[in-house]
């Protein structure tokens, strides 16, 4: 959920927001051999987000006024946050395995499972700041 507010917290494009769920479906079909491709996409959004957009428009401007420490502690703790859900998704995958679960049934629970969490994301945000 967490990548789905950020997203629509900036307000992210179309393509984005299916590129990431490319990157995850794609992670989740090929494991561990895809968490390289997947940390890269984090680095690139994380990137885009600080180089294009710092804050999010619709954000106060108490917390734009706040200071530059907050902010890099916030990209650091948003940054370690997504390379948790990356490892998380491997390992789900690699727990779905041992319990015998074939990789398509696996594919389409983690597609579910991550593409719910992007839209609740999107739509927590999305009530919670419009």
């Amino acid at each position: 959920m967490g990548a789905g507010w950020l997203l629509a917290a900036y307000g992210a494009p179309l393509p984005v927001w299916l590129a990431t769920q490319a990157v995850t479906v794609h992670l989740a079909w090929v494991g561990s051999d895809a968490i390289a491709l997947a940390i890269g996409w984090v680095i690139a959004i994380m990137w885009m987000l600080i180089a294009f957009k710092p804050w999010p428009s619709t954000w106060p401007i108490q917390v734009i006024g706040t200071p530059a420490q907050t902010w890099a502690l916030t990209y650091l703790l948003l940054w370690i946050f997504s390379i948790l859900l990356v490892f998380s998704l491997v390992f789900a995958r690699s727990f779905l395995r041992t319990k015998g679960l074939q990789r398509k049934p696996i594919l389409f629970y983690l597609w579910v499972i991550t593409w719910g969490g992007l839209g609740m994301g999107g739509l927590i945000y999305g009530y919670g700041f419009s």
